[in-house]
Protein backbone atom coordinates (compact mmCIF):
# COMPACT_ATOMS: atom_id res chain seq x y z
CA UNK A 1 0.00 0.00 0.00
CA UNK A 2 1.49 3.44 -0.88
CA UNK A 3 0.05 6.60 0.47
CA UNK A 4 0.51 10.47 -1.30
CA UNK A 5 -0.64 13.27 -0.21
CA UNK A 6 -4.13 13.29 -2.35
CA UNK A 7 -4.02 9.62 -3.59
CA UNK A 8 -4.31 6.16 -1.46
CA UNK A 9 -3.58 3.04 -3.59
CA UNK A 10 -4.88 -0.22 -1.98
CA UNK A 11 -5.07 -3.55 -3.78
CA UNK A 12 -7.32 -5.09 -1.21
CA UNK A 13 -8.99 -3.64 1.96
CA UNK A 14 -10.20 -6.51 4.12
CA UNK A 15 -9.88 -4.84 7.68
CA UNK A 16 -8.70 -1.42 8.48
CA UNK A 17 -6.37 -2.42 11.54
CA UNK A 18 -3.77 -2.92 8.56
CA UNK A 19 -3.50 0.55 7.42
CA UNK A 20 -1.04 3.05 8.61
CA UNK A 21 -2.20 6.35 10.29
CA UNK A 22 -1.33 8.38 7.31
CA UNK A 23 -3.41 5.48 5.34
CA UNK A 24 -6.02 6.25 7.38
CA UNK A 25 -5.72 10.26 7.40
CA UNK A 26 -5.41 9.88 3.65
CA UNK A 27 -9.12 7.73 3.50
CA UNK A 28 -10.78 10.33 5.98
CA UNK A 29 -9.14 13.27 3.77
CA UNK A 30 -10.57 12.30 0.90
CA UNK A 31 -14.27 11.08 1.81
CA UNK A 32 -14.22 14.76 3.16
CA UNK A 33 -14.15 15.74 -0.27
CA UNK A 34 -16.64 13.27 -1.55
CA UNK A 35 -18.78 14.81 1.34
CA UNK A 36 -18.07 17.76 -0.23
CA UNK A 37 -19.15 17.09 -3.57
CA UNK A 38 -16.11 15.75 -5.43
CA UNK A 39 -16.79 12.76 -7.69
CA UNK A 40 -14.85 9.48 -8.63
CA UNK A 41 -14.54 8.28 -12.58
CA UNK A 42 -12.73 4.96 -12.20
CA UNK A 43 -10.20 4.88 -15.84
CA UNK A 44 -11.45 0.63 -16.06
CA UNK A 45 -14.58 -0.53 -14.51
CA UNK A 46 -14.57 -1.37 -10.92
CA UNK A 47 -16.96 -3.80 -8.62
CA UNK A 48 -18.29 -4.02 -5.69
CA UNK A 49 -20.19 -7.34 -3.88
CA UNK A 50 -21.79 -6.96 -0.71
CA UNK A 51 -22.14 -9.99 1.33
CA UNK A 52 -24.84 -9.45 3.65
CA UNK A 53 -26.05 -12.73 4.90
CA UNK A 54 -28.51 -10.99 7.47
CA UNK A 55 -32.01 -8.98 6.92
CA UNK A 56 -30.87 -5.38 6.33
CA UNK A 57 -32.51 -3.72 3.82
CA UNK A 58 -31.46 -0.52 4.52
CA UNK A 59 -27.99 -0.84 5.10
CA UNK A 60 -27.90 -2.74 1.84
CA UNK A 61 -29.78 -0.27 -0.22
CA UNK A 62 -27.22 2.09 1.40
CA UNK A 63 -24.36 0.50 0.37
CA UNK A 64 -25.48 -0.04 -3.29
CA UNK A 65 -26.60 3.79 -3.47
CA UNK A 66 -22.90 4.90 -2.01
CA UNK A 67 -21.57 2.33 -4.75
CA UNK A 68 -23.71 3.91 -7.33
CA UNK A 69 -22.49 6.93 -6.48
CA UNK A 70 -18.89 6.37 -6.23
CA UNK A 71 -19.62 4.72 -10.33
CA UNK A 72 -18.80 1.74 -9.28
CA UNK A 73 -20.79 -1.33 -11.27
CA UNK A 74 -22.39 -3.39 -7.76
CA UNK A 75 -22.53 -7.67 -8.77
CA UNK A 76 -25.11 -8.48 -7.13
CA UNK A 77 -25.53 -11.44 -4.37
CA UNK A 78 -28.52 -12.82 -2.53
CA UNK A 79 -28.08 -15.63 0.47
CA UNK A 80 -31.55 -16.40 -0.01
CA UNK A 81 -30.93 -17.83 -4.11
CA UNK A 82 -27.04 -19.06 -3.52
CA UNK A 83 -25.60 -22.21 -3.17
CA UNK A 84 -24.87 -20.90 0.73
CA UNK A 85 -28.36 -22.34 1.40
CA UNK A 86 -26.79 -25.61 0.08
CA UNK A 87 -23.69 -26.12 2.43
CA UNK A 88 -21.47 -24.65 0.39
CA UNK A 89 -19.25 -22.23 1.60
CA UNK A 90 -18.19 -18.91 -0.08
CA UNK A 91 -14.71 -20.43 -0.36
CA UNK A 92 -16.39 -22.81 -2.77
Amino acid sequence: MTATIQKLQLDHLVSVEALSNEEVMTLIKRAQEFKNGASYHPKHPKYAVNLFFENSTRTHKSFEMAEKKLGLDIIDFEVATSSVKKGETLYD
